[in-house]
């Protein structure tokens, strides 16, 4: 629309473009849901939201690295890996000449990737960027078709789209087979839960996805529960805030790292004092290991809520616990174990 003069549509068009955000909002007031995504960016006041950004940007990069490959194809590896090294360039290629043309889509691409390489989540990226793959293998094409048309060879541009979109059907075959006949031959509600999750596909054994996908499902349901525990109006410190939202409907923010100074911590845990200490970890893991971050947290620390490792195993492990922090303290580095 403002690409357009603002001609195109008439003045409608921006108020039905926001009319989505504004309906979700109006919708989470009314049934009482409190934070979000947005809430949580702005939790430490807007003076800290740019420095915030500035520091993520670091991490996503890596985070986009990581799960590009393993967008593209689930089981990931080597010929995933070099394909997105080849669709890489023929894609902004393709997408230089959208932008050159005015299109409305080449515009959405550079916003949708303005927003998404400083959001705070690099768990998430995988579904980032999943929406985002059939937009670029079409760029893709249309990048190698300019490139061929560059260097007078225009009559092998349809051949070598061909050429490409074979390469892509290649490259995901073997995955996508593989997910459609886990799919087929579950025998059970609960086999047909699991083999629809990628954590099932990140196994080298059945068994060993089944136990990954449970243990996946039970912190789920160790956030979920929480809620009850934690006033409407408080706020979380938890490694995977997007997940505690979610499921446990308060706000959450992520605590500093690891590298972190204890200024910057106990400052976040002051605004935040509820944490949730899980025994999982948090892209990237070395600053978000396993119980992050009880080995910075004071002793006399007010225990609300305990999952135990196995369940029904009293003073087991734990897999979940929610306190209620005072203060941070220095301390030297530990390893999960030795933090439990």
């Amino acid at each position: 629309w403002a690409w357009r003069g603002r001609r195109a549509g008439g003045p409608w068009v921006p108020l039905l473009a926001f009319a989505p955000a504004l309906a979700w909002r109006v919708w989470k007031t009314l049934a009482g849901w409190q934070g979000g995504y947005t809430d949580a960016l702005f939790a430490a006041g807007l003076a800290q939201v740019l420095p915030d950004l500035a520091a993520q940007l670091g991490v996503n990069l890596r985070a986009i690295a990581y799960h590009a490959p393993r967008t593209l194809d689930l089981l990931g590896g080597d010929p995933a890996a070099w394909t997105c090294a080849l669709l890489t360039p023929l894609a902004l290629l393709g997408w230089s000449r959208r932008v050159v043309a005015g299109a409305p889509d080449a515009l959405y691409l550079a916003l949708y990737a303005a927003v998404i390489v400083v959001w705070p989540y690099p768990n998430h990226y995988p579904r980032f960027l999943l929406v985002l793959l059939p937009l670029l293998a079409t760029y893709a094409g249309l990048g190698l078709a300019a490139l061929l048309v560059s260097v007078g060879a225009a009559r092998w541009s349809r051949p070598a789209c061909g050429a490409l979109a074979l390469v892509l059907a290649v490259v995901l075959a073997p995955s996508a087979l593989q997910i459609l006949g886990s799919v087929a031959r579950a025998e059970d509600a609960r086999a047909a839960l699991y083999t629809r999750l990628a954590a099932w596909y990140e196994a080298d054994s059945a068994s060993e996805a089944d136990a990954r996908v449970a243990y996946g499902l039970r912190v789920l349901e160790a956030m979920a529960a929480l809620g009850a525990h934690v006033p409407a109006e408080a706020c979380v410190s938890a490694t995977m805030p997007e997940m505690v939202m979610l499921h446990a409907r308060r706000l959450a923010v992520k605590p500093p790292g690891a590298d972190a100074d204890d200024t910057s911590l106990a400052e976040a845990l002051a605004r935040c004092p509820y944490v949730l200490l899980l025994r999982a970890t948090a892209f990237p893991d070395r600053e978000y290991p396993f119980y992050y971050p009880l080995a910075r947290l004071p002793r006399d620390l007010e225990v609300l809520y305990s999952v135990p490792l196995t369940p029904g195993a009293a003073g087991d492990e734990a897999l979940a616990l929610l306190v209620r922090a005072r203060a941070a303290r220095p301390v030297p580095p530990r390893s999960a174990g030795q933090a439990n």
